[in-house]
């Protein structure tokens, strides 16, 4: 089965997984032909691990390590537009890049190792490497508000805060916000008024020694579910009141690393919240899911049987649709079938409507990027006798999800989907079929016609 190498979340724009891949056999779905020939972007010798997101404004964006040093590079959107001169980013070699923030003027802000960040302008004009102000938390998600203020927050010990930088003002930070024991930041987003709003959870140390959960004496857990709204006063950073949203716990024991939530937004303020929690009755995490419209109006809670929620891939679109795509089990217990289902804005959740399969397979994977209007790109890992397959599929905002082609190909690509529905691929020649070697190359899937 594929493995997550690295991720690069983005905020407003995209979320970049790499993963591996191997060689294809034949598979129900349309082959390459219908993408662009491989464009280089970068002529430079052994060029690896691109982050590809896309802008607000549909200006793809790779951030990529080349000739011992770290380098951007950006192509409009439009049928054989070249990739940009690259620009060298001054920091370490061994720097983790994002979060990133894309804004509606076409923009992006790309957070560098904690430390640093450095802006692109619509047109594809980098500026400096910056050193962050504050040292003491490393950013972990960003934004860009309506009035086009930058965003960041991240945790600091024990403790959330947020950083807050004006279009045209100095940077600011919010007061420490901590629940006890250990307060972890789980979502951030804006309301249609531009406030900033952080999800939390407060995690607690029991005692296990009873339960017979592991050989531990203690653990640590995700306690509760908040949410709290970040104002400005007198000029300065400060809280509201807390708003609790669940109880108990909501994740796994020992699971204060890998609870997964997910917050998706639109640019008039609406959210779809997923998440899970553990249900002591029958031992398992069951995924939940709410959405909330611009007005604050919120839909029932609804759950939804599925392995993992990092297994699903999510997306929201202006008419307040979430679709969300998962592997379930097919006809066998190595079967799998490719399914997607949509929660309504007043929280009607679909029944699944099969994309593919049922595939059998000792392995399966579901990777996948979406942009805020709800375009979402698909790739699907299964391992087979024949061998490895990958296959992408397409979807979009009120309509179905398609299959765009195959790879046939033993290395990541990077994955990255535009507002209007292109999407695009990145990597060396082991990951992008006609690129030439020791170079890295794109292709584009050109958008709906």
């Amino acid at each position: 089965m594929a493995s997550t190498r690295s991720r690069l979340a983005v905020a407003g724009a995209t979320a970049v997984v790499f993963s591996g891949l191997g060689t294809i056999s034949n598979l129900a779905a349309a082959d390459l032909d219908q993408w662009e020939p491989a464009q280089v972007v970068d002529q430079s010798n052994r060029g690896y691990t691109p982050a590809l997101f896309s802008t607000q404004r549909g200006r793809a964006v790779a951030v990529y390590r080349a000739d011992g040093a770290v380098w951007a590079s950006s192509r409009p959107s439009g049928a054989g537009i070249p990739w940009a001169q690259p620009h060298r980013l001054r920091v370490p070699l061994n720097t983790s890049v994002g979060p990133v923030a894309t804004g509606r003027g076409g923009g992006a802000t790309i957070f560098l190792g904690g430390w640093a960040y450095t802006h692109m302008n619509a047109a594809g004009d980098w500026g400096d490497v910056r050193t962050f102000p504050y040292q003491q938390f490393d950013p972990s998600r960003a934004l860009v508000t309506p009035d086009s203020a930058l965003v960041t927050a991240g945790a600091t010990y024990r403790a959330v805060k947020v950083a807050f930088k004006p279009p045209n003002g100095p940077w600011m930070l919010s007061p420490r916000l901590y629940l006890g024991y250990y307060t972890a930041l789980r979502g951030l987003w804006y309301d249609r008024d531009g406030r900033v709003h952080v999800l939390v959870t407060q995690d607690q140390d029991i005692d296990t020694r009873s339960s017979g959960r592991d050989g531990a004496a203690s653990t640590t857990y995700p306690s509760g579910l908040y949410e709290a709204v970040l104002h400005q006063r007198n000029g300065a950073l400060a809280w509201g009141p807390l708003r609790q949203w669940r109880t108990g716990m909501v994740g796994d024991l020992n699971d204060i690393y890998s609870f997964h939530s997910k917050v998706l937004s639109t640019a008039d303020g609406a959210i779809t919240v997923l998440w899970h929690e553990y249900d002591n009755a029958q031992d398992r995490l069951i995924q939940l899911m709410r959405h909330r419209d611009a007005a604050g109006n919120w839909s029932p809670v609804r759950r939804m049987r599925v392995n993992g929620l990092s297994q699903v891939v999510s997306s929201l679109d202006d008419s307040g649709t979430t679709r969300l795509s998962y592997l379930r089990r097919g006809t066998g217990s190595d079967s799998r079938e490719l399914v997607t289902r949509e929660l309504s804005a007043g929280g009607t959740l679909t029944a699944p409507t099969v994309v593919d399969g049922p595939v059998t397979s000792d392995g399966f994977g579901l990777y996948g990027v979406s942009t805020p209007g709800g375009a979402t790109l698909l790739r699907w890992y299964v391992n087979t006798s024949a061998g490895t397959e990958q296959r992408l599929y397409r979807c979009l905002p009120g309509g179905d999800c398609t299959g765009v082609g195959t790879l046939s190909v033993p290395a990541d690509p990077a994955m990255a989907v535009t507002p209007n529905g292109a999407a695009l691929i990145a990597g060396a020649a082991d990951a992008v079929e006609g690129c030439p070697p020791e170079r890295l190359c794109s292709r584009r899937l050109p958008p709906p016609s």
